[in-house]
């Protein structure tokens, strides 16, 4: 049936509910967002955590990296809090991850400042050639190291402990430990991740 302008009016309540919908789940999706971004660094507190750095590219990457590494774990504990949902584990791996994947190239970076010639290949060397030019002491060693081990976990082992919320956290405060370190090097106060805020 046509209508007084000439078009099917038919059609016209099937694309209002489509647009409906697609609006409903973009406010959705942009209320998770909003949610979720609120309590964790904005793009330029993320790029003065890593305000060590040189590189203005290097920066902008380990900045844009925490930030998903935060909103990630913001995430996860709004959305996939029971041990039991599919996406748990998963979702903390990827947290721990990330963590070891940033600590190991803001220390690239740091140590590749310090001394451009002969750049430790691995992760392990970096860790030691921060610990042997004084930019890590005994407990930024150790905390570098742990986020290489829980990023060396990618790989799926029966016999491993899964990973728990607690692990997330923990590799967070082990990147806040590695980065002090470096910005106290630099002549930097030390970063405190933003927290959430009372509601």
């Amino acid at each position: 049936m046509e209508g007084a302008a000439g078009h099917d009016a038919s059609v016209e309540p099937a694309a209002a509910r489509r647009v409906v919908e697609e609006s409903l789940g973009d406010a959705v999706i942009r209320g998770i967002d909003d949610f979720v971004f609120r309590d964790i660094e904005d793009e330029a507190t993320a790029l003065d955590v890593f305000s060590f750095v040189a590189d203005p590219q290097i920066r902008t990457v380990l900045a844009a990296s925490l930030r998903g590494a935060r909103w990630q774990q913001k995430v996860g504990l709004v959305l996939a809090r029971h041990k039991g949902h599919p996406a748990h584990v998963a979702q903390i791996r990827s947290q721990v991850i990330e963590y070891g994947a940033i600590t190991e190239l803001l220390l690239r970076e740091v140590v590749r400042q310090e001394r451009p010639r002969g750049l430790p290949a691995t992760f392990k060397a970096l860790i030691e050639r921060a610990e042997s030019t004084g930019l890590l002491d005994e407990r930024g060693v150790a905390a570098a190291n742990r986020l290489r081990d829980g990023r060396n976990r990618v790989h799926h082992d029966a016999d491993a402990r899964p990973f728990k919320i607690s692990d997330a956290s923990a590799a967070l405060r082990d990147v806040v430990q590695v980065v002090n370190q470096c910005r106290t090097g630099a002549g930097l106060g030390p970063w405190v991740p933003t927290k959430p805020a009372p509601q």
